[in-house]
């Protein structure tokens, strides 16, 4: 299960899974796979798919987030996106990169870039937020005026 999916809840009818892999019964770790998640044509959830809506949040409320459950969902060979390993004809696993760590960081290195844009978008974001909050205290000291009788006559 996965919360917080952009344009999960009612938009997608395909989604990028991040699942582990198995097959006959040995894990061969975490991999990407493209899912088919609604029917085509009634855009109905398939069998093992369910969805709802996370509702409002903070911000980007354009951004359709959702969470997704997945039950008992095979997913065919041909969806594993297979830069790194793949599954051959004959069913067995083949990988260009025999270390399960390094495959595993590789494949998740696309997701880096996304990771960084988000935090160095709350920085600035942040820093937008205290250069409003100091304008809006020096405004509101200013106009509380001035306390002694001799700057209220220069006023």
């Amino acid at each position: 299960m996965k919360f917080w999916i952009g344009a999960a809840a009612q938009t997608a009818s395909m989604s990028l899974i991040w699942a582990q892999l198995y097959i006959d019964s040995k894990c061969y770790g975490v991999h990407a796979f493209i899912v088919p998640i609604r029917d085509k044509q009634t855009y109905k959830l398939l069998p093992g798919v369910l969805i709802g809506d996370c509702g409002l949040k903070a911000g980007l409320n354009g951004v359709d987030n959702g969470f997704m459950l997945f039950d008992n969902v095979r997913i065919p060979k041909d969806n594993l996106l297979d830069k790194y390993s793949s599954i051959d004809d004959q069913g067995k696993f083949v990988t260009t990169i025999k270390n399960d760590e390094k495959r595993f960081g590789l494949q998740l290195s696309a997701l880096s870039g996304g990771r960084f844009f988000i935090a160095s978008n709350c920085s600035a974001l942040s820093l937008q937020a205290l250069t409003i909050a100091i304008r809006y205290s020096n405004e509101r000291r200013q106009f509380k005026g001035p306390k002694d009788t001799e700057e209220k006559k220069l006023i």
